[in-house]
Order: C-alpha cells, then structure tokens, then sequence
C-alpha cells in the first residue's frame, strides 16, 4: 500500500469526494443550472477552505455572519 497524501488526524475517518474541481462539476448544470460550486478546489484549481480543512491540522476557517431571520 502507498505512502498517504497527509497526515491523518486522529478524527479523520474518511474523505469522499464526488469530484476534485469546479470546473468538472456535474452539479454546476444538473438538475438545475447553480452557482454554488461543492468541490474542494475552484475553478482555477486553486483550494477551497474544505481541502485545507482536510489537509492542514492548524486551519480554522473564517466565520460566516449567520443570515437575518426572514433574508
């Protein structure tokens, strides 16, 4: 068996990717045409927070202010 890509965290138990990037993404299209891109890299291949959240144990992601009742 090959050596792992990263350290695993002791947490970690599994990482299932339905895709690497955005730009290859069947869910940009199917079954509705959306914006919200669910891979781990963008679409220039750049990563997103999530594979640096599987991949750098020191990573804490920016907070997202929580939406107004009703918005």
């Amino acid at each position: 068996m090959g050596k792992p890509m990263v350290k695993q965290h002791p947490s970690l138990q599994s990482v299932t990717a339905w895709g690497i990037a955005d730009n290859g993404t069947w869910l940009a299209g199917f079954p509705i045409s959306r914006e919200n891109r669910p891979l781990l890299f963008d679409t220039t291949g750049a990563p997103k927070p999530a594979a640096r959240a599987i991949t750098d144990d020191g990573y804490v992601p920016a907070r997202i202010p929580a939406r107004a009742a009703g918005s």
